[in-house]
């Protein structure tokens, strides 16, 4: 901080000498609101990663029977995550031939029939292809 002595000897206005008494005040009260207006309060986070819990599942009926197949994804996400896999569900819906080919997930959710549930566990991921069997029968009569 410069201090009066000093201002005295130069041979300068009075009020050249005023504002350079002032301006380390301001250098300080610059430097001040910068310091306080960061808004970091800790210190930084690493990102979260995002993990991929999609599968393409495959199927084809050959003869009575069902063959469901799908990749799982390279990891599972966390046990706390929403989309953690700890399972898979197994439905089924019959229909004749001349329904049509679309449907909705709501009209597959209300019209479809819950036929296993796969628990799922660590080992089964790492791009690993898991498999279902089903074995359709209509009345007692293999179809």
């Amino acid at each position: 901080m410069l201090n009066s002595s000093f201002l005295s000897k130069l041979k300068l206005s009075t009020s050249i000498k005023l504002q350079l008494a002032k301006a380390p005040l301001a250098v300080i009260a610059v430097a001040l609101l910068i310091g306080l207006s960061c808004g970091k309060r800790k210190p930084p986070l690493p990102p979260t990663e995002r993990v991929i819990q999609r599968v393409e599942i495959t199927g084809f009926q050959r003869g009575n029977q069902v063959i469901l197949s799908w990749k799982m994804p390279a990891r599972n996400a966390s046990q706390n995550s929403l989309v953690n896999i700890n399972r898979a569900d197994i439905y089924r819906l019959a229909e004749p031939l001349s329904s049509p080919q679309g449907l909705s997930e709501e009209e597959f959710a209300a019209r479809s029939t819950l036929v296993a549930t796969l628990n799922i566990r660590e080992s089964d991921f790492g791009m690993k292809t898991l498999n279902y069997t089903d074995t359709l029968q209509f009345a007692g009569q293999p179809a």
